[in-house]
């Protein structure tokens, strides 16, 4: 599936890119220091590695910690008919609560640790990412990224 992926050549698996997070690739496309949000997406798992460079990668505050991904998707197949099974389990984004923070950008490379805030909007890109699965007039099959 081609949701989130910026590709190649404004490609994604041959097919045209969506762009869904242009805000996020604008966003670590800025200097370190010049970064004040972190990344929509972060809600899917973290650390991301937006590049190969630690001023691009985003992880929790805290060294070491790591956040896994609340949506899991298991495939199965149902006689020949393969079923992509989802699983979301939110709960307290990190350990730290009210206090928790993103780096975004290495803080040696002029990164910054960013708060998260407790706001629903928080799960909004998994939500939409599910209403998207959901929907039966979705344009996307599955089966179409061999």
């Amino acid at each position: 599936m081609r949701y989130r992926s910026w590709g190649h050549n404004g490609k994604v698996l041959g097919f045209d890119r969506e762009e869904k997070f242009k805000d996020d690739h604008d966003l670590m496309k800025l200097p370190p220091e010049q970064r004040r949000a972190h990344p929509r997406r972060i809600v899917f798992g973290l650390p991301h590695n937006y590049s190969k460079k630690p001023g691009d990668q985003v992880g929790p505050g805290e060294d070491g910690d790591r956040r896994a991904s609340p949506l899991l998707i298991h495939l199965h197949h149902c006689g020949t008919t393969p079923v992509a099974v989802l699983s979301f389990l939110p709960a307290r984004f990190l350990s730290k609560g009210d206090e928790a923070t993103i780096q975004v950008g290495s803080a040696k490379a002029g990164g910054r640790r960013i708060p998260i805030a407790r706001d629903p909007a928080l799960w909004k890109p998994i939500d939409d990412f599910l209403a998207r699965v959901l929907d039966p007039r979705r344009k996307d099959v599955f089966g179409a990224a061999r």
